[in-house]
């Protein structure tokens, strides 16, 4: 029955639940507040229909036939409406897709928050309702009653767009059995789904901080200062308002880090360039780069493509902007669209001393990473930076103290403005210290590349991006051949 799939694997999509016959599979919040299903093995029956469509236990299985073509291309768009990509997290496609189904009669279903700002998927049947579905909204979804609701409208004939994380939507095919001509299915670049009880008391915390009654709005995504440069922004009854960037915000932190994300999210089943999915949305990270021309400062969406009926319908779409590009420079800047985000290695650190401790989300989280949200990578950097000014009269000052060490041969990876000074250095004289190998983080074959490291006999590696160094730490202490030789640059250029 459902209870054989392991929490850690368990997705919580919520099939198991909308597929039993007999009602006695409930979806509940677990210790760190993820929903997970609970069976009532009284009332079972043991017709396994809970397993034969659990997507993370019959991943292999495909609902399309095996004469339909699946295909794969990517597009950079984004909505000529202002007002529309404005309030989307990313281009606005989203929208346009939204208000396309709803023309045709159609329902669309997507994450909303509720009343609490707790989120719920919900359906919509109106343009003015859209709106609810605009934007992200970093948390667990609860999916509820909607894919039995889906399945109604389809069988009734009407248009549905369904919109979630990869593993929701596979979790509607494989409950859905079959592919409906008038079902489109939307999923995005997903990085992995924080819990909602953390979510729960986050809202708490900040109403407490601006002295409030009521939370009126909350934005994930705010575009004030650009899409780029998104900021964190709630607004309360009292007028007070909040508003920080990603890397001064608690929540932010801990979701970009992975440190309270759902288990199965460490090693999603669900990471590949093919989805199930007609669509895949997502931001265009590195636009400026790939294609600077195409760049828009309130945002511009990524689009994957896996149906011919979801090219059909993007081409049907008005108000958008939309060229064709490759894959690649897609995922270039989508590490999460192929890969899972990496176990937070101190993550029982952090539950402890949140559930256990009462400590505050940032106290936790400082506790667990060991430095401040935000200031504390800050005030490093730039004092990095004025060490590395103050021997500036020494060309070769890097270059010197890794003779010192008595290394010959290092590895660079993540390489910054501050690496690249390195690189320099060392190219001065090669016959003394070798590089042998340099390696960019951000690259997608760049777990394969720290596999072909194991075959360099370098003495030092050395991580020269400061500002990601955490984060590649704990990706590169996971491998045990590399944890002897790892050195920061902040490190090298202190000590």
């Amino acid at each position: 029955m459902i209870d054989q799939i392991k929490r850690e694997e368990c997705c919580g999509c919520s099939a198991c639940a909308a597929i039993c016959p007999k009602g006695c599979i409930q979806i509940e919040q677990d210790l760190e507040g993820f929903y997970h299903p609970k069976l009532n093995s009284q009332n079972c029956i043991e017709c396994k229909k809970c397993l034969t469509i659990c997507p993370v236990n019959q991943k292999e299985t495909s609902i399309y036939p095996e004469t339909e073509e699946r295909v794969t291309q990517a597009y950079a768009a984004y909505n000529t409406d202002l007002l529309q990509r404005y309030t989307s997290s990313s281009g606005g496609i989203f929208t346009l897709l939204a208000n396309w189904v709803i023309e045709k009669g159609g329902i669309v279903f997507g994450a909303a928050f509720d009343e609490n700002f707790q989120v719920k998927h919900i359906k919509v049947d109106s343009k003015e309702q859209i709106k609810k579905l605009q934007g992200s909204k970093y948390v667990q979804s609860q999916i509820g009653d909607t894919f039995l609701k889906t399945k109604t409208y389809l069988e009734e004939g009407r248009f549905v767009l369904f919109s979630g994380t990869p593993c929701q939507i596979e979790g509607l095919l494989h409950f859905l059995k079959k592919p409906y001509e008038n079902l489109i299915t939307i999923d995005v670049f997903c990085t992995g789904v924080p819990s909602p009880k953390i979510w729960k008391d986050y809202l708490e915390y900040r109403k407490e901080q601006a002295c409030a009654e009521k939370i009126e709005h909350i934005n994930f995504r705010n575009k004030s200062e650009g899409w780029e440069n998104y900021r964190v922004y709630f607004s309360f009854d009292n007028g007070i308002e909040y508003s920080k960037g990603s890397k001064e915000d608690s929540y932010m932190q801990g979701f970009i880090r992975g440190i309270f994300l759902q288990p199965a999210c460490y090693q999603c089943k669900f990471k590949e360039i093919k989805h199930n999915s007609d669509l895949t949305l997502g931001d265009f990270w590195g636009i400026r780069k790939e294609l600077p021309e195409y760049y828009n400062f309130y945002g511009v969406s990524a689009i994957l493509v896996h149906s011919q009926k979801g090219e059909k319908i993007l081409k049907q779409l008005d108000q958008i902007k939309l060229k064709e590009v490759s894959v690649e420079s897609v995922l270039r800047g989508n590490k999460n669209a192929v890969k899972s985000v990496t176990a937070f290695a101190r993550r029982e650190i952090f539950f402890d001393a949140y559930e256990n401790q009462k400590l505050t989300l940032t106290e936790a989280i400082k506790k667990a990473v060991g430095q401040d949200i935000g200031q504390g990578r800050l005030r490093q950097y730039f004092n990095l930076l004025k060490q590395w000014v103050e021997n500036l009269q020494n060309k070769q000052f890097l270059y010197e103290k890794l003779l010192q060490k008595e290394v010959h041969k290092v590895g660079l990876i993540g390489l910054g403005d501050i690496g690249r000074r390195l690189k320099q250095e060392l190219e001065l004289d090669p016959n003394n210290i070798e590089i042998c190998f340099i390696l960019d983080e951000n690259e997608i074959e760049f777990e394969q590349q720290l596999e072909e490291v194991k075959s360099k006999s370098c003495d030092l590696i050395i991580i020269c991006s400061f500002v990601d160094f955490y984060e590649l730490r704990e990706r590169l202490l996971s491998k045990d051949y590399l944890k002897e030789k790892i050195v920061s640059l902040k490190d090298l250029v202190i000590q």
